[in-house]
């Protein structure tokens, strides 16, 4: 996970830190997943390699991010009252 971690920082530039938490008492300490049920059922197996992977899926999410953006900028536009601080309901 921590080589994961690493590879995600790298790729989008992050300067977030790394944070390191105790693991459940019942998480694996190891994985290793098996597809070989999908490739007997469905005839799938992987396509794309786990860099690439890593790439499109960082790609996406800044899609994501940016369409986000765009719809805030949007909202702040036209209710400009909705960035304001809220006050307590109570």
């Amino acid at each position: 996970m921590l080589e994961l971690a690493k590879k995600v920082l790298a790729m989008t530039s992050s300067a977030s830190a790394v944070e390191y938490h105790p693991l459940p008492a019942d998480d694996p300490v190891r994985r290793r997943p098996d597809i070989t049920l999908a490739r007997e059922l469905l005839g799938w197996s992987p396509t794309v390699d786990f860099h690439e992977g890593l790439r499109a899926t960082v790609e996406y999410f800044r899609g994501e991010l940016a369409e986000l953006s765009a719809h805030d900028a949007a909202d702040v536009k036209a209710f400009p009252w909705a960035s304001s601080p809220r006050l307590p309901m109570g």
